[in-house]
């Protein structure tokens, strides 16, 4: 056991390791929730162009992941961009 702790060393890797981890996907689900709403606020700022893209002319989808990425500072996987667009455009 570490002085000072209740891990025995390989325990002590283990849990900073999964501390980590952690961390690291609460930051990653903290970053698609912000994504989310940046589509969300692309969308109702440009309610024009979504009835456009609602009516056929799908190619506005750049239009709108361009601007999530201009909103991100370029940040946003432009995946996941186009996917949550999809999704909530219809």
């Amino acid at each position: 056991m570490l002085p000072g702790s209740q891990f025995w060393p390989l325990e002590a890797v283990v849990h900073v390791k999964f501390d980590r981890v952690r961390c690291h996907t609460q930051a990653r689900d903290i970053f698609h929730l912000e994504v989310d709403i940046g589509v969300d606020e692309v969308i109702a700022e440009n309610a024009e162009n979504v009835e456009k893209y609602k009516s056929g002319k799908t190619q506005l989808v750049g239009f709108f992941v361009g601007q999530v990425m201009k909103l991100t500072k370029g940040k946003a996987n432009p995946a996941l961009v186009n996917e949550l667009l999809k999704n909530k455009l219809g």
